[in-house]
């Protein structure tokens, strides 16, 4: 048996709480927009949520703040910070920040820094990317700290097909060998909507194995839907 209960309370247009129940665990989660900063295309919001499981005096916690819109002509930048902690003395500190240029360029920076037993910068991803375009969005993205990097397109036809593409290199020391037998790899992807409102779903990936995907999703009415699922792999077919 499973019991849940949820309680809300918006105190004002700036606070609010949310309390959630259970047989197993207790959660609450705090809301702050300050209205003062959210005003003139400007956002700022302040989150902090904890749960814990009293049967195995456990918790966890976070406290997330969130800033942005704010800028000079055509550039705003928008800010993340977060920080992350529990029982088990896991602390972790992420911060983000996006530059947004002319509403539709990006250069954005997120960096996750270990706080806790073991001390440290666990992670920092970088991502350069034109967004909104006609002829669809770009990106060069990359994980620094492992060395992994991704160049990548996508485009919508007519809102009913979605096409995305990415390149990927390994450069981190012993990478797994791909195309052409270096750490290359190919991520490919395609959506279609068509006319009886089913949805097909097509992924490819290329690297030292050559996998292809699908998913055909059919309503049949308002309450039954057909799902179907295929996988090949495109070597052994070729073979």
């Amino acid at each position: 048996m499973k019991h849940k209960t949820e309680i809300k309370k918006a105190f004002d247009s700036e606070h609010s709480l949310k309390v959630v129940a259970s047989n197993k665990d207790y959660t609450a989660e705090w809301d702050f927009k300050p209205a003062d900063l959210n005003q003139d295309g400007n956002e700022a919001q302040l989150e902090v949520e904890l749960k814990c499981v009293p049967a195995k005096a456990e918790w966890e916690g976070k406290a997330e703040f969130k800033i942005g819109g704010f800028g000079a002509g055509p550039l705003k930048s928008f800010t993340e910070i977060q920080i992350d902690s529990n029982d088990k003395q896991e602390h972790v500190a992420t911060f983000s920040q996006n530059c947004l240029f002319d509403g539709g360029y990006h250069a954005a920076v997120k960096v996750a820094a270990d706080a806790g037993k073991t001390k440290g910068i666990k992670d920092i991803d970088t991502i350069i990317a034109s967004t909104g375009q006609s002829w669809g969005d770009a990106w060069v993205r990359g994980c620094v700290t492992k060395n992994f990097w991704g160049l990548g397109y996508s485009t919508a036809n007519e809102g009913n097909a979605h096409h995305s593409l990415e390149a990927q290199y390994d450069a981190s020391k012993g990478a797994k060998k791909g195309l052409f037998g270096q750490p290359m790899y190919l991520r490919t992807g395609s959506c279609f909507h068509l006319d009886n409102k089913s949805k097909l779903s097509v992924y490819g990936s290329f690297g030292d194995s050559w996998c292809a995907r699908s998913k055909w999703e059919v309503p049949v009415d308002k309450t039954w839907k057909v799902t179907i699922n295929d996988k090949m792999d495109l070597l052994k077919l070729m073979k």
